[in-house]
């Protein structure tokens, strides 16, 4: 831990109390930004080097199923897909066993934890990479946001999945899009697609549209009550905000429409009267 810390930038860091834990008293910071860059790093160091034994075991347990689906939902279907003989991998419980651990049937194996930082403009840089997979993290980047430059992003990222020739990639990177965004973007997306004018439904859409259906049938009646008061109100929000003069573009209207929070809806509902832009009515929401 010491050494990795070292090789950091964070020189000075020395192993105290037999290893249980480490010395930070002769590490130089002299500002907000190192400390949290040594915070950063000690996380790291910790999940490189996990030095105790409980602790390995938890990142076992987190790691394992993680690599396992890894192999058995992309990269086994990946590599049959494109004609490669492959080895019928092991269950979940012996692959987990053998996992960090040594020997023959052992695998020294694991995760060296990356800490990335993605907002609107990493997503953009990578909705451009050469590769359409990209487009996973560009979306996994607005998955609590479902504003404008979400929903644009979250478009773009399903059209470059479109991309892929093979079929069964094509689709797994389009589930796999649609699992990181929230219930909100989602509801956004569909509302913001006229599906009926579309001759041929894209891959993509319709596994929004099959994934939107599943979920509201799972909700069952009480959902389907709460979201018609909803569109009741969203309704009723759309037409005062016309009556008072102010503006409502389609991605504006798509989010009132898409809003099932009661809640927010009085609160836009009640701001509305006396509101002279829309930024007045949604305030920080």
């Amino acid at each position: 831990m010491a050494r990795c810390l070292d090789d950091a930038g964070f020189a000075g860091t020395r192993p105290a109390d037999d290893g249980e834990r480490l010395d930070y008293s002769a590490v130089q910071l002299g500002s907000t930004r190192e400390f949290f860059e040594i915070d950063v790093a000690g996380w790291i160091c910790q999940a490189r080097y996990p030095v105790r034994t409980w602790f390995e075991d938890d990142v076992r347990a987190i790691e394992a199923p993680w690599a396992f689906r890894y192999l058995t939902s992309t990269l086994v279907p990946c590599l049959l897909a494109h004609g490669y003989e492959v080895p019928v991998p092991p269950d979940a419980s012996a692959f987990a066993a053998g996992w960090r651990t040594d020997g023959e049937l052992g695998s020294s194996l694991g995760f060296t934890p990356v800490v990335l930082l993605l907002g609107e403009r990493e997503a953009r840089v990578l909705l451009e990479a050469p590769s359409p997979q990209m487009a996973f993290f560009a979306a996994w980047a607005m998955q609590r946001r479902h504003g404008p430059a979400a929903q644009d992003i979250a478009l773009a990222a399903l059209r470059r999945a479109d991309e892929i020739e093979d079929p069964t990639l094509k689709m797994s990177l389009i589930r796999s899009i649609l699992a990181v965004l929230s219930d909100a973007l989602l509801e956004v997306l569909s509302a913001m697609i006229a599906v009926d004018r579309m001759p041929k439904l894209e891959p993509w859409l319709e596994e929004l549209i099959a994934r939107l259906e599943a979920r509201g049938e799972a909700r069952g009646e009480a959902r389907g009550e709460a979201r018609g008061e909803a569109r009741g109100e969203a309704r009723a929000l759309i037409r005062m905000l016309q009556r008072r003069g102010i503006a409502l573009d389609p991605a504006d209207e798509a989010r009132i429409t898409a809003c099932t929070d009661i809640d927010a809806l009085d609160r836009w509902l009640d701001r509305a009267v006396t509101a002279v832009t829309l930024r007045d009515v949604f305030g920080e929401d």
